[in-house]
């Protein structure tokens, strides 16, 4: 397993089109929303969301805002929808190793979960030091983040392997002209909106725990 997750890496980084079009909206999007605060707002009005947020009976709130943008941000994975696409026409090794497509499977997807826990790293980085939440806001954007990571890199590897994308010529063709990763992508955000609107309900409804939190 070891050795299968090495090959993992070594494979995912040697290759610029992988790391680019695979990185890009784990480890870039997450930046993107300090620097539209930065445009949009005012230093006096950043400075009152950052009050905002460390009011007790707003934090539940803010808790779910930062849930929407972690979760949203690693729906968009293309690197566990496409882990079996990326071995294009040497595919046939992988149904020859010594390693079950099960077990191939579970090596990809540690191997793409990790990646996603960077972005979440990077995530909570920017809530705690730019937004400044306090440190049990964070990890619960951390614990639910990881559930939801897990959840969405397992949804991927599957679709995946079941039907992988094996003819292309060019590396971005596996990425890019892949309809496993639009498919994934669009489920994982569908899964999303749909828990938002169930947590929602339950604010509305005054069921929310809110004093865990706070």
């Amino acid at each position: 397993l070891k050795s299968y997750l090495i090959k993992e890496y070594k494979i995912f980084f040697r290759n610029p089109v992988y790391v680019i079009n695979g990185l890009f909206g784990i480890l870039i999007t997450p930046f993107l929303l300090p620097l539209s605060f930065r445009i949009a707002t005012t230093l006096d009005s950043i400075s009152q969301i950052r009050t905002l947020i460390a009011t007790p009976k707003f934090s539940i709130y803010a808790v779910m805002f930062a849930l929407a943008v972690v979760i949203l941000t690693l729906s968009i994975n293309v690197i566990a929808s496409s882990s079996f696409s990326r071995e294009g026409a040497k595919y046939w090794i992988a149904k020859i190793i010594p390693y079950s497509i099960k077990q191939q499977a579970f090596a990809k997807f540690l191997f793409s979960t990790s990646i996603s826990t960077i972005g979440i790293v990077i995530n909570c980085l920017i809530f705690k030091f730019y937004f400044q939440y306090d440190f049990i806001q964070i990890t619960w954007i951390a614990l639910f983040s990881i559930m939801f990571a897990v959840l969405w890199n397992l949804i991927g590897i599957f679709i995946d392997m079941k039907r992988p994308k094996l003819d292309w010529t060019n590396e971005a063709e596996a990425i890019k002209q892949n309809v496993n990763v639009v498919f994934s992508i669009l489920l994982c955000i569908a899964i999303s909106i749909g828990y938002f609107f169930a947590v929602a309900k339950m604010l509305r409804n005054e069921f929310a725990a809110g004093g865990i939190i706070t």
